[in-house]
Formats: C-alpha cells, structure tokens, sequence
C-alpha cells in the first residue's frame, strides 16, 4: 500500500469515527451518513476526500454541542425526517457561508422549543436554489431601501455589473428583494445602472427567510 493509499484510509477513519459519534446523538442519520463513506471508498478525489472530511468533523462538533442543549430532551420527529435534505446540502456545497447556514438550520431543527418546520424547509428551498454571487448579495441587503453606495461602499459591481444584474434580477424575480428604479418622463425604468437614484431592500418576504436562519442561529 502507497503512502497515499494509507492517507486516504486515514481519512476515511476519520470520516468513520466522525459518522459514529454523529449516529450516536442522531441515530436515523448514521444510516444516512454511512451511505457517503461507501461511496468514498469506491472512489473519491483528494479535495472531495479533503472537503467531506472537514464537513463531517464541523457537524460532529455542532451535534455535540446541540446534545448539550438538549440535556436528553426530547425531538421532533419532523426534525429526523427533514435532516438528511438538509445536511446533504450542507455536504454538496462549495460555497463555505452557505454551508454554515445550513448548519444554522440542523442546529435550530434539532433544539428544544417550538420549531416552524415550514419556514425552515422554505428557508431551506431558497438557500438551495440561489448561486453563490446570488447568495453573497442576498445575506448583504438591508430590510431598510439604501443606494448601492450605501451598502456597497467598495462599489465591487463594476467588475461584473452583467453578473450582477443578473443576480439582482434572480432575487427580485423569486420575491426577495424590492429595487426601485426612478421614473424618466414618458417612459418605464426596468434598467438598473447602479446609480445614486435607485435603491434597493429586502421584501417582507426576504426577511422572512433571514430571520429563519437567525432564528435558528440562536436557539
């Protein structure tokens, strides 16, 4: 056996040790979990090895201290049905701030208290659908209408205004976001040009969704 051989199984113990302390707060998972390291050992490159690894121990490190909050308490059954979505997206991304959010959401699932399960699989659904710029934009705009200078100061649009566009245009079409365009005489404004006339905020609907995840945040 190679030297790297012996480092991918040192890894994949790891990733073991990792699933079972995780199965033992959260048994319905370990089935679940034990699934991706057979897949593993059949092959898996060294950044997705590197990427699972480093998933498994952050959410071993979260199950422990949500085992400590709960103090043997009970669970919502909605909580072991939901958790697989959730942590297979957690264990997908690329995307290193959208991965703590999902962790957020395992984390207020599995806590005590009164869980609104439908806001959480809601949250769940935009947090999965949004691309990575779309996201970033997201999680930065205020609930209050501000000029993009305003909360961009770094004006870091002007690299990639199209991309831009195209993400704001994103959020605005699935309700999160409101950005108003000023009115030019005879005609309708849809254009956004990034200017100190238009401003742009959070829909009642986008903080829904962020306080859903604050909210599980701090449970």
């Amino acid at each position: 056996m190679d030297g790297n051989s012996i480092n991918s199984e040192k890894k994949l113990v790891a990733i073991d040790f990792a699933i079972d302390t995780i199965a033992a707060f959260i048994p319905v998972l370990g089935p679940f979990l034990k699934t991706i390291t057979s897949l593993a050992r059949i092959k898996m490159n060294e950044q997705s090895q590197i990427k699972l690894e480093k998933r498994l121990l952050d959410l071993e490190r979260e199950i422990e201290k949500i085992n400590n909050t709960l103090g043997g308490g009970q669970l919502n059954y909605e909580s072991f049905l939901l958790a697989p979505e959730i942590i297979k997206e957690y264990l997908i991304t690329d995307d290193e701030e959208r991965a703590k959010d999902y962790i957020r959401l395992v984390a207020g699932m599995f806590s005590s208290g009164r869980i609104e399960f439908d806001s959480l699989k809601e949250a769940l659904n935009i947090i999965s659908s949004l691309s990575k710029n779309e996201y970033r934009i997201f999680q930065l705009l205020p609930e209050g209408h501000e000029t993009w200078n305003e909360i961009f100061p770094d004006k870091p649009y002007q690299n990639d205004k199209d991309g831009w566009i195209a993400a704001l245009n994103k959020l605005k079409s699935k309700y999160l976001i409101d950005i108003k365009l000023p009115l030019y005489p005879g005609s309708v404004n849809t254009e956004i040009r990034f200017s100190d006339d238009e401003e742009v905020s959070l829909t009642n609907y986008g903080k829904r969704i962020i306080e859903t995840i604050k909210n599980c945040e701090q449970t």
